[in-house]
């Protein structure tokens, strides 16, 4: 690395060797700053595209120049004292997270790491806040971007809290709507789940008669659905430390975090707070648009 396009160089560099983006993995080696003075004067063969090389003889290719040179030299132990599943590691940018799936040596004596990224907003929808109750949408803005925040940086026990978090309120701004009944804003998920069950054994899904305590019927498939998609976020909320270790359960995983993440999503576009897809040029995927007339 030249001194002129770094006056003060990273740490850690990353040499990517492959990457998948239908699975976004990334498969390459770490490379550590030499802790000697820098820059070093190194002895290196001419650039196949500099003006030595072009303009020289074929016998100035086996000549060696001096440069001053930042130097790097791989990895030959893990950088992270705890299991190297645990560990992050940000490319770039504080947003471009991943995680290390595995660490192996190769031949070179190296330790080639296999990256996934970090972030699950793959499948979260962007909120479309307009679409939300005026009552709710101050709440709702404060859960969803405290989701999309927690999906970024934190652990996989933290998403599946404000996971949950955003379940409750976005269930009980919808089921409020619907039941003209704001009491659902101050339940707690699980009964607030219940509540929407209970609803379900009242209405009689043939006839899809409308209760006298509420605004519209509700379909059951519709019921299922969310009431489905509220639960996940709920079990794995439950699964605490201590609740762990007494009933000899797993801990949570990041996958756990990406299902929960999905679940709220599956929300969002089950109430129609998602916003439409759109293809290059602002047009409508007509794919999601014959859906939604056909509906």
């Amino acid at each position: 690395m030249p001194t002129h396009t770094a006056a003060n160089p990273a740490r850690y560099w990353f040499r990517e060797f492959t990457y998948d983006p239908a699975s976004r993995i990334r498969r390459g080696v770490f490379y550590r700053l030499m802790p000697e003075q820098q820059p070093q004067s190194v002895q290196t063969l001419p650039h196949p595209m500099s003006g030595e090389s072009i303009t020289s003889e074929p016998s100035v290719l086996q000549r060696v120049f001096p440069r001053r040179l930042f130097t790097y030299h791989p990895l030959v132990q893990a950088a992270c004292a705890t299991p190297y599943s645990s560990c992050q590691v940000l490319l770039g940018s504080p947003e471009s997270r991943w995680r290390i799936l595995s660490i192996e040596k190769i031949s070179g004596g190296e330790l080639l790491h296999t990256l996934k990224a970090r972030s699950s907003l793959g499948t979260l929808p962007e909120l479309d806040i307009d679409k939300v109750p005026a009552i709710a949408r101050e709440k709702a803005n404060q859960v969803y971007q405290e989701l999309v925040d927690a999906a970024y940086m934190a652990g996989p026990r933290s998403v599946v809290d404000r996971a949950r978090d955003a379940a409750q309120w976005f269930l009980a701004a919808w089921y409020a709507e619907r039941s003209g009944d704001r009491k659902f804003y101050n339940h707690d998920l699980q009964p607030l789940i219940d509540a929407i069950n209970q609803h379900a054994k009242a209405q009689k899904p043939a006839e899809r008669l409308i209760p006298a305590t509420m605004k519209l019927a509700l379909r059951p498939d519709l019921i299922e659905t969310v009431v489905a998609a509220g639960q996940i976020p709920a079990r794995l909320h439950a699964r605490k430390p201590h609740e762990e270790h007494a009933r000899d359960l797993r801990p949570v995983l990041e996958e756990d975090a990406e299902c929960a993440i999905a679940c709220v999503g599956l929300l969002l576009r089950e109430f129609g707070w998602a916003k439409c897809p759109t293809l290059p040029g602002g047009a409508l995927n007509p794919d999601t648009a014959a859906e939604s007339s056909s509906g």
